[in-house]
């Protein structure tokens, strides 16, 4: 149900300028905006093979070309690749020795691994994406976080924290809460509060209500079913 809702979502974000087309009932005023928001949905149970979440999202981020218009693709295919060179000094971290970098350029180890300067590049990109595509602001839905290896949701939520920590961005955690707690304890322990841990990232929670069957049944069917009938728990 999460992860319709949220593709839904998204579908009215990255069309709020012209709603016309949709052909429903429902009151769409409060969608509509004069601001060129843009939003990104990022499955992130698909990608937690790879060990580095924040990396994975912003290469993920700049490789949908959905909205990229034809004349301003050079300039992008440029950001991509410049974001590439900053993505490969990052993983580098992981496989080759530090000393390396400190024998060959003491400058060069301090330019990569100063986590300022890798905040700083991250904003810089997202600011220069933004202004190619004509975005004031870019929502980012997080979906599947819950099914994800303990580690990586932990630092999938802690990147968010300080490394996309940008006004220009909106996260949207599409997400099983209960089950989100659990995968915290997993990876802090079973003593460690994960509700507090939460608080700290979630500005806002809402949570989507239970359907109710017959509702469902009568809006897809037309018909009223009678629970004490045998045949009709056998059809719910």
């Amino acid at each position: 149900g999460k992860t319709v809702f949220v593709h839904e979502l998204k579908y009215l974000i990255n069309n709020s300028q012209d709603l016309s087309k949709l052909n429903n009932n429902l009151d769409l005023s409060e969608i509509k905006s004069d601001e060129h928001i843009g939003c990104f949905y990022f499955n992130s149970w698909e990608n937690d093979s790879i060990n580095l979440p924040t990396l994975s999202l912003l290469y993920n981020i700049l490789k949908d070309e959905t909205w990229v218009p034809i004349d301003i693709k050079e300039q992008y295919n440029e950001l991509v690749s410049k974001t590439g060179d900053l993505l490969i000094k990052i993983i580098s971290r992981g496989s080759l020795s530090l000393n390396y970098f400190k024998d060959k350029n003491p400058s060069i180890f301090d330019e990569i691994f100063s986590s300022n300067k890798i905040k700083e590049e991250f904003n810089n990109t997202i600011d220069k994406y933004l202004e190619i595509n004509s975005f004031k602001k870019l929502v980012i839905i997080l979906d599947e976080l819950d099914r994800c290896r303990p580690d990586y949701a932990v630092n999938m939520l802690e990147s968010i924290k300080h490394f996309f920590n940008n006004e220009k961005l909106i996260f949207i955690i599409s997400t099983d809460l209960i089950q989100l707690n659990h995968t915290i304890k997993k990876f802090y322990g079973d003593q460690y509060n994960s509700d507090l841990y939460l608080q700290r990232f979630f500005d806002r929670i809402i949570t989507l209500d239970t359907p109710n069957m017959n509702d469902y049944i009568y809006y897809e069917l037309g018909v009223n079913l009678d629970d004490h009938q045998l045949k009709n728990s056998i059809i719910k």
